[in-house]
């Protein structure tokens, strides 16, 4: 099992501040204050998305990997994230921002699918049927 460092597991949580910060602000009942938060909160949740794609551009270009289909699957799954970071931010410019947040919860729910489905294929442990130990 591999265990994350205590650096790592600090930063992921002090990373969710802004998730709590802006979206309780958000829920506020002054206006004009709310609907910053809300933007913020856009911003911060299509950053993280983005940030997340762009692992996988790295891991695919320094991967050892061979097969062409796979290499294009990742980069196309990453762009597509980074397309859809691109219409949450700009969507509240000609809808409303509520929208922005169904796209980017889609989003983040899709590569979560996305990297379960990935784990399972580089980390399935499981010996083949007939094998023996």
């Amino acid at each position: 099992m591999v265990t994350m460092a205590l650096l790592a597991i600090l930063l992921s949580v002090l990373g969710l501040a802004p998730f709590v910060v802006c979206g309780l602000a958000a829920l506020g009942s002054d206006p004009v204050t709310a609907a910053r938060m809300l933007t913020a909160l856009i911003g911060y949740a299509a950053l993280v998305l983005a940030f997340s794609a762009g692992i996988h551009w790295g891991f695919e270009l320094q991967s050892p990997q061979q097969d062409r289909a796979v290499g294009r699957t990742r980069l196309g799954l990453a762009a597509a994230a980074l397309v859809a970071c691109w219409i949450a931010i700009a969507l509240p410019m000609v809808a409303a921002a509520w929208l922005s947040l169904v796209v980017l919860i889609a989003a983040y729910i899709g590569a979560v699918l996305i990297e379960q489905q990935a784990a399972k294929l580089v980390f399935d442990t499981t010996e083949p049927a007939g094998a023996t130990s």
